[in-house]
């Protein structure tokens, strides 16, 4: 899915923009279905990508419309220039591909329209080139809930590739106080991590929970690179 927000010129000038965008992406053999957000109300699907820019957000709209890939590209007009930024988040991952930020100095619609395809073309190659690592997590006790960067995962026992960096973790078990925790991936390696769950005040214990299994990755042990999927 690509969602455009662009200043508020006519629809048809949108169009043309959106249409030389997409044939920049098939030219990187990606195609993804275009959706104009630039007059989006709150309450609507598909929200102005100013009000949902971070990774929870585009979580949330990736797993209500089962995306495996969310592309946003954003004009903002500043006198005679535009500022145009643009994003890729990869729902199996649970994290940015990529992002890019530009200016268009003094810009017509031409020109404009040749930044967007040069942004796009840079944001699928980024998203090529990004490492991954693998991350485990377990808990005590388990089938806890886990959620990265915001992106609903799995329960515990639970091991996911993502990409290398750093990532918020949240790991969350009903009568249980929430796990959080920011961890880093390595390129290549991974991470793994016991979250020790914490039973809320005045909730009865209900006998001894089962020890999970340890968490452990292998040092040295590659697991390649993203690859960038297109339209599932």
């Amino acid at each position: 899915m690509l969602l455009l927000s662009a200043p508020s010129q006519d629809e048809a000038s949108r169009g043309r923009l959106l249409h030389q965008v997409l044939r920049g992406l098939r030219g990187k053999k990606v195609t993804a279905d275009p959706i104009d957000v630039s007059n989006a109300q709150p309450g609507d699907r598909w929200p102005q990508l100013d009000r949902c820019s971070d990774s929870e957000c585009q979580a949330e709209l990736c797993q209500k419309s089962e995306l495996r890939q969310l592309f946003s590209l954003r004009i903002v007009r500043d006198g005679d220039d535009y500022q145009v930024s643009g994003q890729i988040y990869d729902a199996a991952m649970a994290d940015f591909a990529s992002a890019v930020e530009t200016t268009c100095v003094s810009c017509d619609g031409d020109q404009l329209a040749a930044r967007l395809v040069t942004l796009t073309g840079e944001l699928v190659h980024k998203a090529h080139m990004r490492k991954t690592g693998l991350l485990e997590i377990t808990s005590m006790p388990p089938g806890a809930t886990v959620r990265l960067n915001g992106m609903r995962l799995g329960q515990t026992p639970l091991t996911v590739t993502t990409f290398a960096g750093e990532h918020r973790i949240e790991v969350v078990k009903p009568g249980f106080v929430r796990y959080q925790l920011d961890v880093v991936v390595e390129p290549g390696r991974g991470a793994a991590h016991d979250a020790n769950l914490v039973i809320e005040p005045g909730v009865p214990q209900s006998g001894d929970q089962p020890q999970p299994r340890r968490a452990s990755v292998g040092q040295g042990e590659a697991f390649g690179q993203a690859v960038l999927a297109s339209q599932p």
